[in-house]
């Protein structure tokens, strides 16, 4: 029980960065996401591009229903972003059931004393 509980609350603070990557580019104006976006060390370091290099400018893109734009940044960053958005409903699903069944087994408990 207890190590399932430190599995969610590791689930509920990755989710909670993920959500807070998808929902970024509807709340900021692109520059402002960009500009506090870190240039990647691979473009610094070796002036190479790396695997998830445009993955900043394709969610934005993708925020914005741009799909073509966005891979064009990235090729990755359509299934990256339907991964993410996929984690956030599954989490969503299991916390609905996980807080229905704690209320149902309180109230039982509460019934029996």
């Amino acid at each position: 029980m207890l190590q399932s509980r430190a599995y969610f609350i590791v689930w509920t603070m990755i989710t909670f960065i993920l959500m807070l990557i998808l929902l970024l580019p509807f709340a900021a104006s692109k520059q402002t996401v960009l500009a506090i976006s870190p240039t990647c060390v691979s473009i610094i370091k070796n002036h190479r591009e790396c695997p998830m290099c445009g993955m900043t400018r394709s969610f934005i893109a993708i925020s914005n229903g741009h799909f073509s734009r966005a891979n064009q940044f990235n090729r990755g960053s359509i299934i990256l972003y339907g991964i993410f958005l996929l984690d956030i409903i599954i989490y969503g699903i299991y916390s609905i059931r996980f807080i229905t069944n704690k209320k149902k087994t309180s109230n039982a408990t509460f019934n029996l004393n």
